[in-house]
């Protein structure tokens, strides 16, 4: 699945990971992941709040 780059008007199928920091928002009694992604062609940023409880593991890990 791709999206358009609004800036340099280029197809992304991926994204660079420039931040991704849990922080505590005046909004939300939860904590959020404050999420800054880049474009690989012309590193145009993207910011989005993701809530924590919206977050999924990927596999559980074994101890």
């Amino acid at each position: 699945m791709n999206i358009t780059c609004n800036h340099c008007q280029k197809p992304v199928e991926e994204m660079n990971l420039k931040q991704a920091k849990i922080i505590q928002s005046a909004e939300f009694i939860e904590k959020i992941v404050d999420l800054v992604l880049a474009c690989p062609h012309c590193s145009q940023e993207y910011s989005v709040f993701v809530p924590t409880w919206d977050l999924q593991p990927l596999e559980t890990a074994c101890m």
